[in-house]
């Protein structure tokens, strides 16, 4: 004998519609995520450039003050430079012409060049032995 029955229905898998349903609710919801960040993206820009426009000037004046600020710190870094590699003229023009007897009255001219490491001196009334005697004393000086 077959038994047939009319009324039963074979249960259906629902699992894969459930999961595609799931998926495509997450693909919307980045979906919005992403389009309402754009949005508010898009508005932050304008609002900034509405703001860059009415402060156009200030920023123009303070990238100047910053630019002066720069040559500042440079002109501050080329004084302290100076400072630390410049030597005292003086004590060194002293030291030199205590060498040359009379110097108040021999030395007409004195000049020291830094970059050519040289001493220049004119002396008047100065025979050639003692002009030997005082190039002799200076040398002695700039050996110790």
């Amino acid at each position: 004998m077959i038994n047939i029955n009319f009324f039963r229905k074979e249960a259906r898998n629902i699992l894969p519609l459930l999961l595609v349903l799931v998926f495509l609710l997450g693909a919307l919801a980045i979906a919005v995520e992403v389009y309402y960040s754009r949005i508010l993206q898009e508005a932050e820009l304008e609002e900034s450039q509405i703001w860059l426009e009415a402060h156009a000037e200030d920023l123009e004046l303070s990238r100047e003050m910053r630019v002066v600020e720069q040559w500042i710190s440079q002109a501050v870094d080329v004084q302290e430079t100076l400072r630390r590699e410049q030597f005292a003229m003086d004590l060194l023009s002293e030291e030199m012409t205590a060498l040359i007897p009379e110097e108040d009255e021999r030395v007409t001219s004195f000049q020291i060049s830094k970059s050519s490491k040289s001493v220049a001196l004119v002396l008047e009334n100065t025979g050639t032995a003692e002009a030997l005697q005082i190039v002799g004393d200076l040398e002695e000086l700039v050996k110790s």
